[in-house]
């Protein structure tokens, strides 16, 4: 069996994607394999009145990758760096 390098975790903040990152923890360690989490966020558009697309604002995705890093941090297995 090939030894894994980097292991691709998806993520959605759920309570099965959170057990999920756990166990990718438990298997990356042995081979000091790296965990690139992969969290998907929806287009960020948004249809303004007019009917125009607008991005959202940046203060709002700020906030959201701030959260995001929140939940990894505190997840039940600690990783080793985030990016």
């Amino acid at each position: 069996m090939t030894e894994p390098k980097r292991i691709l975790v998806p993520l959605d903040f759920s309570e099965p994607s959170i057990r999920a990152l756990a166990y990718a923890k438990t298997i990356a360690k042995p081979f000091a394999a790296s965990l690139d989490l992969l969290h998907v966020v929806p287009n960020p558009y948004v249809a303004d009145p007019s009917g125009l697309y607008t991005p959202l604002p940046q203060d709002f995705l700020d906030d959201l990758e701030q959260d995001g890093r929140t939940v990894v941090r505190t997840a039940p297995c600690p990783v080793l760096t985030v990016r």
